[in-house]
């Protein structure tokens, strides 16, 4: 379990705070382990948490709605967080989240992670900056 604790801090998510802020965070932090193909959310789904993979894979796909059809756009390692709709009130997940492996994520509460950020505004940050990579790597996908 220290070890799961040790990577939530290693985390884009937690860069630059304070160990206090880290505690905090933390106590909002809920670790689960997943089955290897197990669904973490639907995509549409109502954002509830940010997660972040501690080890595994985690696929984020997105259908088509005119066929059906599931593309991935981009594979979640260690470390690497997703659902950072931190700044998005009302937000949907944009992509489905599955496991591609048993898979331990750390799952952190969207409504008590706003409330954290509004007192520490490196989380905002670190959320808007995640988000900016995943456009990025999204764009790199479509090329």
């Amino acid at each position: 379990m220290l070890q799961k604790i040790r990577r939530v801090r290693q985390s884009e998510l937690l860069r630059g705070v304070s160990a206090e802020v880290a505690s905090e965070i933390e106590a909002t932090c809920q670790i689960k382990t997943f089955s290897s193909n197990e669904l973490i959310h639907q995509e549409g789904e109502r954002a509830a948490a940010i997660f972040c993979v501690l080890n595994g894979l985690v696929r984020l796909t997105k259908t088509d709605a005119a066929s059906g059809r599931e593309a991935d756009v981009c594979i979640c390692e260690a470390g690497e967080t997703f659902g950072e709709y931190l700044l998005l009130d009302g937000a949907s997940y944009a992509t489905a989240a599955r496991t591609a492996d048993i898979t331990d994520v750390a799952i952190f509460d969207l409504v008590k992670l706003r409330k954290l950020a509004g007192r520490h505004p490196n989380l905002q940050t670190n959320a808007a900056r995640i988000m900016s990579r995943h456009l990025s790597e999204a764009f790199l996908c479509i090329c």
